[in-house]
């Protein structure tokens, strides 16, 4: 028997609409007060749902739920598991801050501050992550320079003189980039550049 069947779950009766919510505001009462570790695995959707006499259908919302609010994680093949790092819970009280009483927001975002979470890993010095640049190696100058210079030449255009197609040196590139990765045989002029998809 998992560690989450030996939980005591009482929920409404059958045809209440408060199942769900009960039910997911238990289990995440479990994972915080720690009677759930980080890394358990929990039971399948189906299991959990015949355990506490629910449809499966919400046994598999309060898991989204959970998951969305970063308490478990789910792995294709692995099974749900409560989260390694758990997120802080929700605060009650409004903190003393001067966008406190800003009408603007939700009143549920009203006074909350961003803290840092209690178990995050400290920041490393350096990322290997595939995609990301180091950004004190990328030439913000010159970038600048070039934009500048880019921009103050496509100012001093007239409107009518842009191509509807798109811009004849962007669509030059497209054609020849899609010929070598895609091995489609097709010159600048069978591209249009759209402003959406």
């Amino acid at each position: 028997m998992g560690p989450l069947m030996s939980l005591p779950i009482s929920l409404p009766q059958h045809g209440s609409r408060l199942l769900l919510r009960d039910l997911h505001r238990q289990l995440r009462a479990a994972i915080t007060n720690g009677r759930l570790r980080p890394g358990a695995r929990l039971p399948s959707t189906r299991a959990l749902a015949a355990n506490c006499g629910v449809s499966r259908n919400t046994a598999v919302a309060a898991y989204e739920l959970l998951l969305s609010e970063g308490y478990v994680a789910a792995r294709s093949g692995s099974g749900t598991r409560v989260a390694d790092s758990l997120p802080l819970p929700p605060r009650t009280k409004a903190a003393a801050s001067p966008s406190g009483n800003d009408r603007r927001l939700n009143r549920v975002w009203r006074g909350r501050t961003l803290a840092p979470r209690a178990n995050q890993p400290a920041a490393l010095p350096y990322c290997f992550q595939i995609g990301i640049p180091d950004p004190r190696s990328f030439p913000a100058d010159v970038w600048r320079r070039l934009s500048g210079r880019v921009l103050r030449s496509i100012r001093l255009q007239s409107p009518l003189a842009v191509d509807a197609q798109g811009q004849a040196p962007l669509r030059c590139e497209i054609a020849r980039y899609v010929s070598y990765t895609r091995a489609v045989s097709c010159e600048a002029d069978d591209v249009v550049v759209t402003a959406g998809a």
